[in-house]
C-alpha cells in the first residue's frame, strides 16, 4: 500500500510539473506570448513577487480600464513594469495614452503610457514560478535547476515503469497455491504405478 501511495504521489508530482511546464513554456511559445517575472510588491496582492506572468500581444485600442499591462518604462528599453490601467485618454488627433498604477501603490504612475511602449496584456499568472526564473540568473542555480529537474523526472519515470511491470506478474500469494497444487498433482499415483 505504501508503495502504491508513493507511486501515486510521484505520478501526481510529475503530472504537475508537466502541466506547469506546458503553461510556462509551451502555451506562450505557441501563442506568441511572452513571460515576465514580478520582482516588486507594487502589484500585491494580485501578483506578488515571484509570480510568473504570461503576457499576450494586444492591440492598444482593445485595452480598457482595469486591464493589467506590461510596458516598457522607456520606449525601446528592455526594462518593463506591470501595472493596471486606471484611465484611457484619446487626444484630438486620435492618439491613445494610458494612465497606470500598481494595485499596491498609493498614486498613479507619473508618465502616461503610449501604445508603442506596451508589450501586451497579462493573460494569466503562475505563482512562485517566477522565483525559479529569477534564480536561473545565478550561475550555480542555472546549472543545478535543470539537473535536479531532470533527475526528478527520471526517478518518477523509473518508479512508474517498475509499477507497471510489477502489475503484469501475478502476486506471490497467487503463485504459491498454484505451485503447491502442481506438486500435489505430481504426488498422486497414476494407474499402473506402484501404490495401486
Amino acid at each position: 500500500m505504501r508503495r502504491l501511495l508513493g507511486i501515486g504521489a510521484v505520478a501526481g508530482m510529475l503530472t504537475l510539473v508537466l502541466v506547469v511546464a506546458a503553461l510556462a513554456v509551451a502555451v506562450p511559445f505557441l501563442t506568441g506570448s511572452r513571460t515576465f517575472s514580478i520582482v516588486t510588491s507594487s502589484m500585491e496582492p494580485t501578483y506578488p513577487p515571484g509570480t510568473l506572468i504570461i503576457v499576450r500581444p494586444t492591440d492598444a485600442s482593445a485595452l480598457r480600464v482595469g486591464d493589467v499591462i506590461t510596458y516598457q518604462i522607456v520606449s525601446d528599453d528592455p526594462a518593463t513594469i506591470t501595472h493596471r490601467i486606471t484611465a484611457v485618454e484619446m487626444s484630438s488627433n486620435g492618439t491613445l495614452s494610458f494612465t497606470t498604477m500598481g494595485d499596491n501603490n498609493a498614486a498613479a504612475d507619473k508618465d502616461a503610457i503610449q501604445p508603442g511602449q506596451i508589450k501586451g496584456e497579462v493573460w494569466y499568472a503562475l505563482p512562485w514560478i517566477g522565483a525559479l526564473s529569477t534564480l536561473r540568473q545565478h550561475q550555480v542555480t542555472a546549472i543545478a535547476l535543470p539537473i535536479v529537474g531532470t533527475a526528478l523526472i527520471l526517478w518518477a519515470a523509473y518508479l512508474l515503469i517498475s509499477w507497471v511491470l510489477g502489475r503484469r506478474r501475478p502476486p506471490r500469494a497467487l503463485e504459491r497455491p498454484q505451485a503447491v497444487a502442481a506438486e500435489e498433482a505430481d504426488a498422486v499415483p497414476r494407474a499402473g504405478e506402484p501404490g495401486d
